[in-house]
């Protein structure tokens, strides 16, 4: 992660590819990620790249603020 103050993100990303397929377009596309998901018991999980709580947490705030003002937004779904 970076320590920059601007933060693209224009898009959130969504699509029904299985999981595997997910993980392979985004391990093209990212140097750290976070994933939470929900596993096979119904339990709510994360893996992550990231060894540092505080880019961790940073990182969820920074989703969370956009989920809440761009989630509304018609995106194209890959």
């Amino acid at each position: 992660m970076t320590n920059d103050n601007v933060i693209n993100f224009e898009k959130i990303l969504k699509t029904k590819d299985p999981v595997k397929k997910v993980c392979d377009i985004a391990s093209k596309e990212f140097n750290d990620l976070m994933i939470i998901g929900e596993d096979k018991n119904g339990e709510l999980r994360m893996i992550t790249t990231m060894d540092n709580y505080a880019d961790m947490t940073f990182m969820i705030e920074i989703i969370k603020l956009g989920i809440l003002t761009k989630g509304g937004e018609d995106n194209e779904e890959k």
